[in-house]
């Protein structure tokens, strides 16, 4: 049919949320970070999982590839989730 232009199930991530927000970890503990997808048109997916982590001091924190933040030292560092060329982030603070 001419000028019809069905409805695609392609999704695009627009961003990428990751919580705790901002996390109070002691030192030699762990916390559980969770990356979510805002996706366009719609909806959202959690992608801990698939995300790339990386901590902006990792002598203070350190972060797995499935998002479990480790208190190293006392400090603050930026935990933070990419995914599909979209990042998010959160502040953890250690003590």
């Amino acid at each position: 049919t001419p000028g019809f232009h069905p409805v695609t199930a392609n999704q695009v991530v627009a961003s990428i949320a990751v919580t705790p927000a901002t996390p109070a970890i002691d030192i030699g503990d762990t916390a559980q970070a969770v990356a979510t997808a805002t996706l366009t048109p719609s909806g959202s997916k959690i992608v801990t999982n698939a995300a790339t982590w990386t901590s902006s001091a990792p002598a203070i924190a350190t972060v797995s590839q499935a998002g479990v933040i480790t208190g190293v030292t006392a400090g603050v560092a930026t935990i933070t989730a990419t995914y599909a060329g979209q990042s998010g982030n959160t502040v953890a603070t250690i003590s």
